[in-house]
C-alpha cells in the first residue's frame, strides 16, 4: 500500500488526479489505525482498497501527462560498474603466521 501511494506521488497524482490520491491516503491512514487496534482482517481489506486507489491514481496521472522523475532500475540490467575478478588474497609464506605445532 505505501509503495503504491509513493509511486502515485512520484508521477504527480496529488496534482493530476487529486481525488483518487486523497482517497488512497485516507484509506491508508484508516488501514494503519485498524492495524494498531489489532483488527488485522479489516486492516488488510482496507489496505488492499488503498493500494487499488493509489494504482488508479498513478494510472490516471500518467494518462494526464505525468512522468516519473527517476525511472526504476532494471534488476536484470548489466551493472554500471566494471566487474572485478574474484580471487583469493596472495600470502607471502615468509610473512604467514606459523601453524601451531602439536608435539606429544
Amino acid at each position: 500500500m505505501d509503495i503504491a501511494i509513493k509511486a502515485a506521488k512520484e508521477v504527480g497524482a496529488d496534482l493530476l488526479s487529486p481525488e483518487l490520491y486523497r482517497n488512497a491516503l485516507e484509506k491508508g491512514i484508516l488501514a494503519r489505525k485498524e492495524y494498531r487496534f489489532k483488527n488485522f482482517a479489516n486492516a488488510r481489506t482496507i489496505a488492499e482498497q488503498a493500494r487499488v486507489l493509489a494504482e488508479r491514481a498513478e494510472y490516471e496521472s500518467i494518462r494526464n501527462g505525468g512522468k516519473r522523475d527517476i525511472m526504476p532500475q532494471d534488476p536484470l540490467a548489466e551493472p554500471s560498474y566494471p566487474s572485478e575478478p574474484i580471487s583469493t588474497p596472495s600470502v607471502d609464506p615468509a610473512k604467514a603466521p606459523a601453524a601451531p605445532s602439536i608435539n606429544k
